[in-house]
């Protein structure tokens, strides 16, 4: 047990050690970096704007000891280094606490830190803290479970434990919300289990979880509304419901559930992955189908009911907090819990169909190690060849055209930025896999303000940078004294 933990831990910082150790940021990466030196309040204030001032908090800690790009590396150290508690704890609930066997409690561990959720994590440096929420709300579920169980403790201990566990879902939801739902992974490990319809202690139990979890994160909504209203934190124009829920479900079996049961497969903009990612997503639908009517046959229509409405209300609840908010950005980074919860399920159905077929149920462990080696290649190849390399490139072409100013003058400066076309990412899904972080016209000057800082942190920022002016065209010709080109990025050798 001790032996398989620890392999655990330390699982994602040996998957992601080329992408951890490569120099560059992810788009905000630059800008936090720069502001948790010059501006410290700004960082705080902008996610307590958005409901997340335990996320700003942790950032403003983290980055204030960032000096240098390179340094950007060590946020991301953090991040996979907090992936391995999510991965080794949710193996030790699983095996500890429900009893399943150590090698499927470790497979679904460790797939945890290999999906492209936890790939997005360990490339881009603000993104570790999103471990935090997942650990939270992993711990207030393993205090809460055991506040319910120990049906003689006394009142008072119960309460203690329960009230807790509450706090540790409120600071969950206040780093960052979608990740606060990773409770329901554990719950749904609960839903799973025989004979959860027919006992009645069962069905208690899962009633208080869901209270608890619901009536936390509710506490922790009043709360923000509250500091809101009295502007003890100023309040985002994104903090909004969606007026149409149904049309949200739809775009959500549409635009998310896909990603969620492709689980390794990644989604591509263009299409270059569409038959892999569609047979992946499609038998993962056909597995927990299979699963659910197999335990139909075994253990009563009764538990295929349950089983079935369990899955549906678990997934939902699990993009519940991004079903109600009005924007509709459909991104690997929000769906950790969703992820989860598909995992417990598709752990479950293989160990149905162990029970169906016997020969099937030696070979299951086998499989599962087999998917996790995959993983392991895919994660590491992903982030690597799809954040860390074009990334770095963009970074090496703005350092490189850094070269045409002139500090000791203010110059009229040009940027010319990429187009999407351009990223040298075979790949490319949302603004994480594939994507370019210079096709905007705030982060080349970010990159510039850092890259200026370390060459000459005793001087002021370059003042050609305050008026800089950015597009994706270029100028007429002589009416700026510098143009940086940004385009050339299949060029520049890492």
């Amino acid at each position: 047990m001790f032996l398989t933990l620890l392999f655990l831990l330390v699982l994602p910082t040996c998957v992601y050690w080329n992408t951890i150790w490569s120099d560059f940021g992810l788009r905000d990466d630059y800008a936090v970096t720069r502001e948790a030196r010059e501006e410290p309040v700004t960082i705080i204030k902008f996610c307590g704007s958005h409901a997340r001032p335990v996320y700003g908090w942790l950032l403003q800690k983290t980055f204030k000891h960032i000096d240098h790009i390179r340094d950007i590396s060590m946020a991301r150290l953090t991040g996979s280094v907090f992936l391995g508690l999510v991965s080794a704890g949710t193996c030790a609930i699983l095996f500890l606490m429900f009893g399943w066997s150590l090698v499927t409690a470790a497979c679904v561990g460790a797939l945890l830190a290999l999906v492209p959720t936890a790939q997005v994590i360990a490339s881009w440096g603000i993104l570790w803290a999103y471990t935090v929420s997942a650990l939270l709300s992993m711990s207030a579920f393993a205090i809460a479970e055991s506040s319910f169980r120990n049906s003689t403790a006394s009142l008072a201990k119960q309460l203690c434990l329960v009230g807790l566990a509450s706090l540790l879902i409120i600071a969950s939801a206040w780093n960052y919300q979608p990740v606060s739902l990773f409770y329901l992974v554990f719950v749904s490990v609960k839903v799973v289990r025989r004979g959860q319809w027919a006992e009645r202690a069962s069905r208690t139990r899962l009633f208080q979880h869901l209270l608890l979890l619901g009536a936390s994160l509710l506490i922790a909504y009043v709360l923000i509304r509250v500091s809101f209203a009295t502007d003890l934190l100023p309040m985002s124009k994104r903090i909004a419901f969606d007026l149409d829920p149904l049309g949200k479900l739809v775009w959500f079996a549409r635009n998310v559930v896909p990603n969620a049961l492709a689980l390794l497969v990644l989604n591509d903009f263009q299409g270059r992955t569409a038959p892999y990612y569609q047979i992946a997503a499609t038998s993962m639908g056909l597995l927990l189908i299979a699963g659910g009517v197999l335990v139909g046959k075994r253990r009563g229509w009764r538990e295929s009911v349950f089983w079935f409405s369990a899955l549906l209300v678990l997934s939902i609840g699990a993009y519940g907090i991004n079903i109600l908010a009005s924007e509709r950005w459909s991104s690997y980074r929000t769906i950790y819990p969703l992820i989860g919860v598909v995992l417990v399920f598709l752990a479950a159905s293989m160990e149905v169909f162990g029970e169906a077929v016997p020969v099937f149920k030696r070979l299951r462990h086998f499989l599962g190690l087999a998917v996790v080696m995959v993983a392991a290649f895919l994660a590491r190849r992903q982030t690597y060849e799809l954040i860390a390399v074009p990334q770095s490139k963009e970074y090496r072409l703005v350092e490189q055209e850094s070269k045409k100013l002139d500090l000791a003058r203010d110059q009229r400066v040009y940027v010319i930025t990429p187009t999407p076309e351009l990223a040298p990412a075979p790949l490319a899904y949302s603004d994480e896999f594939g994507s370019l972080s210079t096709d905007s016209d705030w982060v080349p000057k970010e990159i510039l303000k850092l890259i200026f800082y370390e060459k000459f942190p005793a001087l002021p920022t370059c003042r050609s940078l305050d008026h800089m002016v950015s597009g994706e065209k270029p100028p007429p010709p002589g009416s700026y004294d510098v143009v940086l080109d940004l385009r050339p990025l299949r060029d520049v050798t890492k």
